[in-house]
């Protein structure tokens, strides 16, 4: 189920993205301000090792200085390891005006946020939907497999990036943060959107054994992770028994479901549907009604001939719609215009064969640029002189290779009117990996300007993990469940 926005919320999301984008790339390509003296500034600040981390930028006062600190330590902990250095930003660019860029970082926080709840909802679980379907796995066990990978995959790979950057406080805070947040605020809303219209609460029904089920496995692993985290350390078997938890768990509700027989939908309704029982062949009100000829207003339903009704619109009303007609359009293409920045780059390399988004130039697009844009970001984790020579051409000579190949197998296999019927299944675990690979660099972004924003405003990064990163997560891929509730 895709996110659901007004579209004057949509329109203001991508304005913020366009312009956010413009002034991070043009940050980055600005030269130094000779305003002030780099090396005498960096007389005063403490060297590298001096505290260790970044305490040398948490004790300098001003912003000029600290810009000066984060130039000359650009492989300091505490620089971003995403795409922008918002640190930079914040000091360097809006060092003068701060206000200015607290703006900028928390308009670009909710864009992150937008994209990832995208990203999620129309992509990624759409994707592991259809290979549910595909795939002939029952609802119960496709909920505890291919659902719960989709509507965690913004939590595990935010908790992967921090881990990998050495900000893992952030990665713990948010899982145990968003487990919180999941089982106290989303039950309890949907609990109040489960009442009646009269406020008196709806019969749910929910299975026990399978309820105390997941309840004492949640309990294990939650006592699994204490005792780890007492401990202070674990090792790779360590790790591997605590990931197999899971695995149990799968097995457990696949031999519950077997054992059962239970071949039919969720047993868990918890919303009840409701049927209003309207007569719509007794209208409240006449659909439309028109002048006749002797003044008098009459349903359309009652006029029998053209000749005895005529609409009367004057002229000056007339150019006024032609006028409000024409804006409308014209704030719909600006609308389409904005929207491009945001939709254009995942479309063209996130393959979609849902039947009401099934384009086939896109389908087609999609195959030939998804192995380019993986090159892309291969090449920009590697770093150092051999993204520039021998290695990163090799890389981008294979992946315009197998994008040419998978481009002319798209192109001569796919149809204008609908997604492929044979097949199928290459398209949905293309469509998956690439949505992941998204979430993943929208998610090393997202946790990179966390961090960021903990260092300027003094935060320890483990409390934005437990409650930004854990607020944000699971309310954008908390509305693709409903479907299968």
């Amino acid at each position: 189920m895709a996110l659901a926005l007004s579209s004057g919320s949509k329109t203001f999301v991508n304005t913020t993205f366009l312009l956010l984008l413009c002034f991070f790339f043009t940050s980055h390509i600005r030269s130094p301000s000779p305003s002030f003296n780099v090396a005498a500034t960096l007389r005063a600040a403490p060297s590298r090792g001096d505290g260790g981390g970044c305490a040398g930028l948490q004790r300098l006062e001003d912003h000029r200085s600290k810009c000066a600190y984060l130039k000359t330590h650009a492989r300091a902990p505490c620089v971003s390891q995403g795409y922008v250095d918002y640190l930079r930003v914040f000091y360097c660019d809006c060092g003068s005006h701060p206000l200015l860029g607290y703006a900028l970082l928390a308009l670009w926080i909710l864009v992150l946020f937008y994209l990832l709840a995208t990203t999620a909802s129309q992509y990624f679980c759409s994707s592991v939907e259809s290979l549910s379907r595909e795939l002939r796995l029952p609802p119960t066990v496709a909920g505890v497999t291919l659902l719960s990978l989709g509507n965690g995959s913004p939590d595990v790979l935010a908790s992967v990036v921090s881990f990998r950057s050495g900000s893992g406080e952030v990665g713990l805070s948010s899982v145990l943060g968003g487990a919180f947040f999941v089982s106290c605020v989303v039950v309890g809303i949907i609990s109040v959107c489960a009442a009646d219209d009269d406020g008196a609460q709806a019969p749910a029904r929910v299975d026990r054994s399978c309820f105390v089920r997941d309840v004492c496995f949640f309990v294990v692993v939650l006592s699994s992770l204490l005792a780890i985290l007492l401990v202070g350390r674990i090792n790779v078997w360590g790790a591997a028994a605590f990931a197999s938890l899971y695995f149990v768990y799968v097995f457990v509700v696949s031999a519950t479901h077997l054992c059962r027989g239970k071949s039919d939908q969720l047993l868990v309704p918890i919303l009840e549907d409701r049927v209003r029982e309207d007569r719509l062949d007794e209208p409240a009100a006449p659909a439309l009604q028109v002048a006749s000829k002797d003044g008098r207003l009459a349903d359309s339903a009652e006029s029998t001939t053209a000749a005895d009704t005529a609409v009367r619109v004057s002229a000056p009303a007339l150019s006024a719609l032609k006028l409000l007609d024409t804006a409308t359009a014209c704030i719909g293409w600006l609308a389409y215009a904005i929207d491009m920045p945001l939709y254009l780059p995942r479309r063209l390399t996130i393959p979609d064969v849902s039947q009401e988004r099934w384009r086939r130039p896109f389908a087609v697009a999609s195959a030939a640029l998804a192995p380019l844009l993986v090159a892309a970001l291969w090449n920009s984790k590697r770093g150092g002189p051999a993204t520039r020579d021998g290695p990163a051409l090799t890389t981008y000579a294979c992946a315009g290779l197998a994008g040419l190949v998978l481009g002319i197998v798209a192109l001569r296999t796919t149809e204008k009117s609908g997604p492929p019927k044979k097949a199928l299944l290459p398209w949905l675990a293309g469509g998956f990996l690439m949505s992941v690979l998204w979430t993943y660099v929208i998610a090393e972004e997202l946790v990179g300007l966390l961090v960021s924003l903990g260092y300027i405003l003094g935060i320890s990064p483990a409390i934005l993990g437990l409650t930004v990163l854990a607020w944000g997560t699971p309310s954008a891929t908390s509305s693709p469940t409903w479907p299968w509730q």
